[in-house]
């Protein structure tokens, strides 16, 4: 697993001075993303600093991405019973990120979850579950094009997953945001040590 060294940590400008993320690290002059997860700093400062290139690989943050939308299907679905593209935009990107699916599968998959998020836009909840279902296959949409922009991009619509989730999640079912973070790290840390 890939180790996060104080300075670079540092370089990525965090809120915390260089005294304060020593003092987190207790003396470590590096940590892994498991070690970041466990930390005693706010929710939020832990996915900021895992939910990076230089942290997790592609294949993780997907698969992180997949479980989170997944996880606020049922939010649009409770307001849309008989739309499943947002579903089956995740369904198709898993089969996609492990090669069952072709790229033309999955761009349709991509359009159909972003019209379904563009219907139900008057519905912030059910928007936003869909807009994690379109985020989430679009960050394995962008992977099939070669090169880092390809990759930023899958990046990018990763992370934007795991901050819509908690917006629906929070909205619909009254949960708190931390407790949503909180289910998001716990989701990671199992995904990080089944992994190895």
């Amino acid at each position: 697993m890939k180790t996060i060294t104080i300075n670079e940590l540092m370089s990525w400008h965090p809120c915390y001075s260089r005294a304060e993320v020593e003092a987190i690290a207790n003396g470590h002059p590096e940590m892994t993303a498991l070690e970041v997860l466990r930390l005693d700093i706010p929710i939020s400062d832990r996915l900021w600093v895992v939910l990076r290139q230089e942290v997790l690989d592609d294949k993780t943050l997907r698969l992180f991405a997949f479980a989170c939308a997944e996880r606020v299907l049922p939010i649009y679905e409770v307001s849309y019973p008989d739309d499943m593209r947002p579903r089956n935009a995740i369904e198709t990107a898993r089969r996609y990120a492990d090669g069952e699916a072709t790229k033309e599968e999955l761009e349709a998959a991509v359009d159909a979850a972003r019209d379904a998020a563009r219907a139900a836009a008057y519905a912030a909840c059910a928007a936003a579950a869909a807009r994690a279902a379109w985020d989430a296959a679009y960050a394995a949409c962008a992977v099939y094009a070669a090169g880092d922009a390809a990759r930023d991009a899958a990046r990018v619509a990763a992370r934007a997953t795991v901050w819509a989730v908690q917006d629906a999640a929070c909205a619909v079912q009254g949960a708190a945001q931390h407790n949503e973070r909180q289910w998001q790290v716990d989701t990671l840390i199992a995904m990080l040590e089944k992994a190895g």
